[in-house]
């Protein structure tokens, strides 16, 4: 009797082994046992175990309470182009997917075929709740969009953490499959205008996790547009896990100041505006971080690093076309078309590397075609 007990027993725990080890059974989580115990421990035994805190970079919150990371600050509206995020999805780890194929084989609720390109498998796109069989039937949205993305603080990190934020495989959320039609309805768009008919819940949470694992910032519209759909959700549990974030110079503050820099006239005629800065020093100076921004901060052109010669100008050419050096030796650069105002008047202001105001210029159109400041 005592030899067949032990049979079964031994039988029972091979079966059992090797379901674990082909994944029929889940092993046990976070060292709980899922059998019961057989007795109760005295009190005097159980010892309280210390909490778990989160691993460093992660923050662990509530829902509503997650909305108070996210500072509310005006959008930096300038210029936006898609190349400052790189050329389009990446091979990080070089095994032939790019990112797009990367969240297409990790999406996928049923096994996908191996190799460099995905076809077939099948997607559930949550903004809709539909699901799809054919990868050219899915696009892969970038939850938080690029531009708004820009607008929120990108414009102020390097190109390399651009290139990271545009092909975050960390954050699952801030990458997801959706049908076609709805990628071209959102477009950019923020909460204000677009909060998907279904699951609103969890795209206004992820919402929130992207923008403040990249520590961007909400306007107020958008935060306005946040909390009118929280207050429909239950609060419950999220975790945020930091991105590390290179910026730009003038962004950390080491940008330069002078206070030999000035703005020197505003040209409003012929083809194109020209906002001319001066150097009154001896000597050159150079502007790293510097930036001309118009009356309500719309138009602004932030200046690549550039060296004034002592007496020398700066001229902006709101224009596209190339930097040049002009025939006395003075730098002329192009800024793109939206990124200085136009010449119906207005107030340039002139902020240095360290976000100071070097100097103001207040002009309005008239018949001379120029404003001298």
């Amino acid at each position: 009797m005592r030899s067949l007990r032990a049979f079964i027993t031994m039988l029972v725990i091979v079966v059992l082994g090797f379901l674990a080890w082909n994944g029929y059974i889940e092993p046990e989580l976070d060292g709980e046992s899922t059998t019961k115990p057989t007795a109760s421990p005295s009190r005097s035994s159980i010892t309280a175990a210390p909490p778990v805190k989160p691993a460093k970079g992660v923050t662990v919150t509530s829902f509503r309470k997650a909305s108070r990371l996210l500072n509310v600050v005006p959008e930096d509206r300038q210029a936006y182009l898609r190349s400052y995020f790189g050329k389009g999805w990446i091979d990080a780890d070089k095994d032939c997917r790019d990112t797009r194929q990367e969240v297409l084989a990790r999406e996928s609720l049923v096994p996908v075929t191996k190799g460099c390109k995905i076809y077939l498998g099948k997607w559930l796109s949550y903004y809709d709740n539909k699901t799809w069989t054919k990868s050219f039937q899915v696009q892969i949205d970038h939850l938080v969009p690029l531009a708004e993305a820009w607008d929120s603080g990108a414009y102020q990190w390097t190109k390399a953490t651009r290139i990271r934020f545009a092909n975050d495989l960390k954050e699952k959320r801030g990458l997801v499959p959706t049908t076609s039609d709805l990628n071209y309805d959102k477009v950019a768009d923020d909460p204000q205008w677009y909060v998907p008919k279904v699951n609103k819940c969890k795209y206004i949470a992820s919402w929130i996790a992207v923008k403040a694992r990249w520590s961007m910032t909400v306007d107020q519209r958008e935060k306005e547009a946040i909390d009118r759909v929280m207050k429909g959700c239950p609060d419950r549990k999220l975790t945020i896990t930091r991105a590390k974030i290179g910026l730009l110079p003038f962004a950390a503050g080491t940008g330069t100041t002078n206070r030999n820099v000035t703005i020197d006239s505003i040209i409003y005629s012929g083809k194109s505006e020209k906002i001319i800065l001066h150097n009154t020093g001896n000597s050159p100076a150079k502007l790293i971080g510097w930036v001309v921004r118009d009356e309500i901060g719309y138009g602004q052109y932030r200046m690549p690093k550039t060296v004034i010669p002592a007496r020398g100008t700066l001229t902006i050419l709101s224009s596209e076309g190339r930097s040049r050096v002009d025939a006395a030796g003075n730098p002329v650069q192009h800024a793109n078309w939206g990124d200085v105002w136009n010449n119906s008047g207005d107030t340039a202001t002139l902020i240095d590397g360290k976000r100071k105001v070097a100097d103001i210029c207040r002009y309005r159109g008239d018949n001379t075609g120029k404003a001298l400041c």
